[in-house]
């Protein structure tokens, strides 16, 4: 979960709360994209806060149901299976589409893996390389050609 902190931080770091199997908070640094998205999310999230007036449940979190309250993850889950099927994709639950598909595209991009799991929070590269990131179809198809360029010699 994202805590409503750091919109304005300079260096692009926004504090995670404590719940991951260690109960650590650690910092993750975000693309220049990532954070006008966030700093536009607190833009509409203030106008919700309006909206809603008294009935507001200040949880502190950047995406509470309408009334404020946490947000299940089951209601992001739905949500995210309705968007999958609409569009014809398979089935991505949000662990997979965040954290799976970060790590596969830094990979794709040449971000060491000791890099990525530093950004992932795991204190295992074979984490990261052995769960979190996949083999994209171009890296299939690059690896196949040199192999068949070994094959066929000088």
């Amino acid at each position: 979960m994202v805590r409503v902190k750091g919109a304005e931080d300079s260096e692009g770091h926004w504090e995670f709360l404590p719940g991951n199997k260690n109960g650590l908070v650690f910092q993750v640094p975000l693309t220049a994209v990532a954070v006008e998205a966030l700093a536009a999310r607190l833009e509409v999230l203030q106008l919700e806060r309006q909206y809603a007036g008294e009935a507001w449940e200040e949880c502190g979190l950047m995406w509470p149901t309408k009334s404020g309250a946490p947000m299940h993850a089951r209601t992001l889950q739905k949500h995210l299976a309705g968007i999958c099927r609409d569009q014809g994709l398979p089935h991505l639950t949000p662990h997979h589409l965040f954290r799976r598909g970060a790590s596969t595209l830094m990979a794709a991009e040449g971000v060491p893996a000791k890099v990525r799991a530093a950004i992932l929070g795991h204190t295992r590269v074979a984490t990261t390389e052995d769960i979190y990131t996949d083999v994209l179809d171009p890296d299939l198809r690059a690896a196949v050609d040199t192999l068949g360029r070994i094959l066929r010699g000088p």
